[in-house]
């Protein structure tokens, strides 16, 4: 009663289910939002949007999965938002660079257990390079490509611990030393 939700990244489909679950429920689905009135559920099926990113800057506003309203609409009520949130990492795409060979599997699987996928090799559908230094082909490569986020291995760290994607801006990789520098391999192997 009385929720506003803001819908991001659904099909039109979806979005029309989904706005029709809420106006039953005596929600308002929402066409925009500001600091002074925020959504207070965000529905996502993934973290990629950049409305995403601008609504949890304004707001500690939960992410739930569109099975969170339709659970809502057949118990005529809302329901707790628990087992319904989206995952951090969810739709994005991961590579790494500057770590340990021995330490990639446990960052596979972190990367993987927090919704995203993993990708050894940089690839044109790299979402985000987690850089140790600035002294790699993989993160010179990512620079040149617009829609590859490059960040240092805090922001993986800080993104698990709020259990949402952290706006990228506020993790630099920091720049490598001269007498720490090494030369790498191909794109795919550093």
């Amino acid at each position: 009663e009385g929720t506003r939700v803001f819908a991001v990244g659904l099909s039109k489909h979806v979005h029309r289910e989904v706005a029709g679950v809420i106006s039953k429920l005596g929600g308002r689905l929402l066409t925009a939002y500001s600091a002074s009135e925020p959504p207070h559920v965000l529905v996502a099926n993934d973290v990629r949007s950049e409305r995403y990113l601008e609504i949890l800057s304004i707001a500690k506003t939960p992410v739930v999965l569109p099975e969170w309203v339709r659970a809502c609409g057949k118990a005529k009520r809302q329901l707790p938002y628990e087992g319904f949130r989206v995952a951090p990492l969810a739709g994005l795409v991961v590579c790494v660079t500057g770590v340990d060979q021995a330490r990639r599997p446990a960052v596979q699987q972190t990367v993987e257990g927090a919704g995203g996928t993993y990708s050894k090799d940089l690839v044109p559908s790299v979402s985000h390079l987690i850089a140790v230094s600035t002294n790699s082909e993989k993160y010179e490569m990512a620079l040149t490509w617009k829609a590859t986020h490059v960040v240092s291995f805090q922001w993986l760290q800080d993104s698990l611990e709020s259990r949402a994607r952290q706006n990228e801006k506020r993790y630099p990789v920091a720049q490598a030393s001269n007498r720490n520098s090494r030369p790498s391999n191909k794109a795919g192997g550093d």
